[in-house]
């Protein structure tokens, strides 16, 4: 029987030729071997299928080349374990190890540790076993070339005699065993039938096993694509599959399959035109066209028009989702689109080269937690872990809600990093039953904190999870690996998963997949262990690398009914029903060709001449590749394309698209975020809700739309309007009552809402605050309260305003309050501490020269003096403040001055108070005159501690017109001027009006709206 070739355009029955020749074959001949050798699982699948369809029949093997070669070695008695892909990574990253402490490995020696060095070798490695490049031939070639093309080789050959010397085989290398074992022993497959199906080209280890099988078997068949002469553009690639078959000496008869008529016309037209010039445009058109073209704004949404369109294909047409595919040539860049538009619109889905491991949460929130020792329990990533729906940490009393204690713990502790920290934070807190501080000048209340029982039952949970979370400090890569799997369930993953059930299926096929990972650990551990053992630095980047060589795949659970989504080299040879080609843009695809990051064209051709079959890179086949993808549509065909870059430019069409526009007369489809849908298109309840369906079921939810769509058109307006920027008229009674007139205000409440209501809003009023971490050092704030605490403490030291006297008595005095200062107001100090603190003392000393030289006569009679009954007269009516005055002084007339520290210097002018920003200093002087009855003050004034001046508003020389045009002097006008803008800022507040107004400077980044705010506009 004649060894054959078939050749055969798209859709010539190539495939079901192979299963009625094996039916033939299993009928006429039922003792002998048959093997069907497909490329890859889906294949085997789809074979199966149509060989179960046709009637079945029985003795036939259907696989690929690597299980046909497992075959050849188990006849010989010679099966070899194979490598996964975390044993080769460990094993490759060991050979670089090797090589660089035995100074062989000068050039990739400094980044010998990144994981990324191991993974490309891992795909170098694997490419010169396809193309059947020996060790030996490749340290040849490389003998006298640059040290980086050497070390590689060396790298190459340590690897490869490691494998053997453990008794190992890589994927590619079990081929080169089975070829030695067929030519050692040519009674081996003798007689079989071997039909080859499915491949657009083989490699040379594919070739040289089909080579020595030819002469051996009773039959071989082999399908290509492709028509005549094979000169079309389109079948390049099946020309030079066809070219290296030849080169390889394998005697096959060709025969042409001619081509069917089966499919709709346009598709033919496609198969048989595409590449080709001068060939005149087909009208398309029809409710139910076979080719569409579709242009989407971004690439997500363009996965996300490419199922809804499979969708309706399915439900309009009849269209299993098991013939329905979506192709693309890099799968990854869409896949999570494709994943979260599949699960809005309940589409099963099926990735036939799986999911990266990495990627999946579940796994990332274990690696997460084991990494946790390496940055020294830092806080952000120990909170992570506690709310982090992946763990369930009851086991030490700890609950997902115990994250927003222990945030506030962490904030009042100033946790940084470190057991140490924690540790003293929880035993603080539990020193503590309550808090009894009070603050009459700040409107932020204290956080609730666990204090007493409750902070140490929080903190023993907290500080035995983290212990249990400590690994040994050296150890075995076994040891490390078993207490790893230990903290799966110290963590309960597993029971974790069950919580939530529409990604339980997928999160267990990622967690068996690393404890695969583990148990290729552990075996590799045996082979290429260290005797010194590791660090748990050396274990956690080993398990990264590992794992980011790994992938898992989450299948349907019914897989017979799924979408496939594949790239383009898996998508040959398997016809579909309903088939959506992604990606059809410029520098997409076709991609832009690049060299290979190890071996440029060049040296690629310089081995070639030297006999190393090594393909050069910059050689393009896009072009099939293309041609492969949208001959495997069967009646519906989609080409998608995104319109729109990153940047906001035009993303122009690939010469792909363009091509096939040429062909056809088609209307093309342009779809924009946000562009309204009728509600037959919708294919979630989201999107029926959105286009405001009838049915009961979404009409339930359309209040709720329409209520969010109004706030969303509320807040893109031009003008602030509306409850959500501020606009609360209608909660004006409820308002009045809370802020009536038994309310009482500090100053820098009403300055609040005097600079923005918005922010006034979300700030004093609801409670809200940037929830900024903690870090090393002073903040605003407590700097604030240090220097203030020293000057009051320097000049009742001193006991006399004489500057030398109180120049002398400041390092006594800061000495103390400094050592007491990071505990007291609960910061960590940097390794700068010490000469900060010198630091401050140079600012303090300049703000007694400053203060002595504004003295004036004054001197200081009264330091934080606190009032809380002053009442003014205002248009809204009696309002009482409380505050704190920060100095007062007094000259020799009994006349006051009060002082207010200000460790900024910005908004202390006289505009600050005519545009009712900065209201305290005519407020503290109206306090110490009518409060606390010191006498009557005469002047009042800003000063800035940093700068060591006062600011430019004195109240005894202010002079300014109100807005309602009246002119205000001195004190008694600052203070009438006060009360002014205060009745209209209690009355704004009462009557609901807190729309955001930023300042012409820009917003304070402190604001706690800055997140939100749709008006926010930074400070300058």
């Amino acid at each position: 029987m004649p060894n054959l070739l078939w050749l055969g355009p798209a859709a010539s029955g190539k495939t079901q030729a192979c299963v009625e020749r094996v039916r033939q074959l299993a009928r006429s001949a039922p003792l002998t071997p048959i093997w069907v050798l497909l490329p890859d699982g889906h294949q085997i699948k789809a074979f199966r299928r149509r060989l179960m369809a046709a009637g079945g029949a029985f003795g036939v093997r259907v696989g690929t080349f690597d299980e046909l070669y497992a075959e050849a070695l188990a006849q010989v008695d010679a099966p070899l374990p194979v490598a996964s892909e975390p044993v080769v990574h460990r094993l490759i990253q060991t050979v670089l190890d090797q090589l660089a402490d035995e100074g062989a490995l000068q050039h990739y020696g400094p980044i010998r540790r990144r994981p990324g060095l191991a993974l490309a070798l891992n795909d170098l490695f694997a490419e010169l076993k396809r193309s059947r490049v020996t060790p030996e031939a490749l340290l040849k070639a490389v003998a006298e070339s640059e040290p980086r093309l050497r070390e590689l080789a060396a790298a190459y050959a340590r690897y490869q005699a490691t494998l053997i010397r453990v008794g190992w085989a890589d994927v590619e290398g079990r081929g080169w065993l089975a070829i030695e074992a067929l030519e050692r022993d040519a009674t081996l497959c003798r007689g079989w039938h071997i039909v080859v199906d499915g491949f657009d080209s083989f490699t040379a280890t594919q070739r040289d096993t089909l080579r020595v099988l030819t002469p051996r078997l009773a039959s071989l068949v082999v399908t290509l694509m492709g028509e005549g002469d094979l000169s079309r553009t389109a079948h390049r690639r099946f020309r030079s599959t066809l070219a290296a078959l030849r080169d390889s000496r394998l005697d096959l008869s060709v025969e042409a399959l001619p081509a069917r008529q089966a499919r709709p016309l346009a598709l033919r037209r496609l198969a048989e035109s595409l590449f080709v010039s001068g060939v005149a445009p087909t009208v398309v058109d029809g409710p139910r066209p076979a080719i569409a073209f579709l242009e989407a704004q971004t690439p997500a949404l363009e996965a996300r028009e490419a199922l809804r369109w499979l969708k309706a294909r399915h439900l309009r047409d009849g269209v299993p989702l098991e013939t329905c595919a979506v192709i693309a040539r890099d799968l990854g860049a869409y896949e999570p689109f494709l994943r979260e538009s599949a699960q809005e619109f309940g589409l099963p889905l099926a990735l036939t080269a799986g999911s990266a491991l990495e990627h999946n949460p579940a796994i990332a929130a274990f690696l997460n937690a084991l990494q946790l020792p390496l940055t020294e329990w830092a806080r952000r990533p120990v909170l992570d872990l506690v709310r982090s729906p992946y763990a369930d940490l009851s086991g030490f009393g700890l609950a997902h809600r115990d994250a927003a204690r222990l945030d506030a713990v962490s904030r009042a502790g100033q946790v940084i990093a470190g057991l140490v920290q924690w540790r003293e934070a929880f035993d603080i807190l539990a020193a503590m039953e309550s808090s009894t501080a009070e603050d009459l000048d700040d409107e932020d209340a204290p956080p609730a904190l666990p204090r007493g029982s409750a902070a140490r039952s929080l903190g023993d949970g907290l500080l035995g999870l983290l212990s249990r979370l400590a690994p040994p400090p050296r150890g075995s890569l076994r040891s490390f690996v078993v207490w790893a799997e230990d903290l799966i369930d110290t963590v309960r993953l597993e029971t974790a998963l069950a919580h939530f059930p529409e990604t339980e299926d997928r999160d267990r096929a990622a967690l068996a997949a690393l404890r695969e990972v583990f148990a290729a650990l552990i075996l590799s551990d045996e082979v290429f262990g260290q005797e010194q053992g590791l660090t748990y630095a050396e274990f956690h980047a080993e398990l990264r690398g590992a794992v980011a060589a790994a992938r898992y795949r989450a299948e349907p659970r019914v897989l017979d009914e799924a979408i496939l989504a594949t790239e383009l080299r898996r998508a040959r040879g398997v016809p579909f029903a309903a088939v959506a080609v992604l990606g059809l843009a410029e520098g997409l695809f076709p991609a832009p060709l690049t060299e290979d990051p190890f071996l440029s064209d060049d040296e690629r051709l310089a081995f070639q001449e030297q006999g190393l079959n090594l393909e050069q890179r910059l050689r393009s086949d896009q072009q099939s590749l293309f041609y492969e993808a949208v001959t495997r549509a069967d009646r519906f065909l989609l080409l998608t394309r995104p319109y729109l870059a990153e940047d906001g430019e035009a993303w122009q069409p690939s010469p792909f698209w363009q091509a096939t526009r040429a062909l056809f007369g088609a209307p093309v489809a342009r779809v924009r975020q946000g562009d309204p849908r009728a509600s037959v298109d919708a294919a979630s309840l989201i999107e029926a809700l959105e286009a405001g369906g009838g049915a009961a079921s979404v009409a339930a939810h359309v209040p709720t739309l329409t209520h969010q769509r109004a706030v969303l058109a509320a807040r893109l307006s031009t003008e602030a309007r509306g409850p959500h920027e501020g606009d609360l008229a209608a909660w004006a009674a409820q308002l009045e009552r809370r802020f009536g007139p038994g309310h009482t205000w500090s100053p820098s409440r009403l300055e609040t809402y005097g600079a923005c209501g918005f922010r006034f809003l979300i700030g004093p009023a609801l409670g809200l605050e940037p929830r900024d971490p903690p870090r090393l050092g002073l903040d605003v704030a407590q700097l604030g309260t240090l220097l203030h605490e020293i000057l009051e403490r320097v000049y009742q030291a001193a006991g006399t305003d004489e500057l030398e006297a109180l120049v002398a008595a400041l390092p006594d005095v800061a000495a103390p309050i400094f050592a007491a200062a990071p505990r007291k107001l609960g910061f960590r100090p940097t390794s700068l501490w010490a000469r900060q603190q010198a630091e401050l003392l140079e600012w303090l000393a300049g703000s007694l020269r400053g203060l002595a030289e504004i003295a004036e006569g004054f001197t200081p009679i009264a330091f934080e003096q606190r009032f809380s009954r002053l009442t003014l007269d205002t248009a809204a009516g009696p309002v009482r403040v409380r505050g704190i005055i920060d100095r007062v002084d007094r000259n020799a007339a009994g006349e006051l001055r009060v002082i207010d520290y200000k460790t900024g210097a910005g908004h202390l002018d006289p505009q600050s108070l005519l545009d009712g920003v900065r209201l305290q200093l005519p407020l503290y002087a109206a306090a110490a005159a009518q409060e606390l009855t010191l006498g009557q003050p005469v002047d009042g004034l800003y000063f800035a501690l940093r700068k060591g001046e006062a600011g430019r508003l004195r109240l005894a020389d202010f002079e300014g017109v109100d807005p309602a045009g009246q002119v205000r002097q001195g004190v008694s006008g600052a203070i009438a001027l006060a009360a002014e803008h205060i009745g209209v800022s209690i009355a704004g507040i009462r009557a609901g009006r807190f729309q955001p107004a930023p300042p012409a400077t820009g917003c304070p980044e402190y604001c706690p709206a800055a997140a939100f705010c749709w008006r926010y506009r930074p400070g300058r």
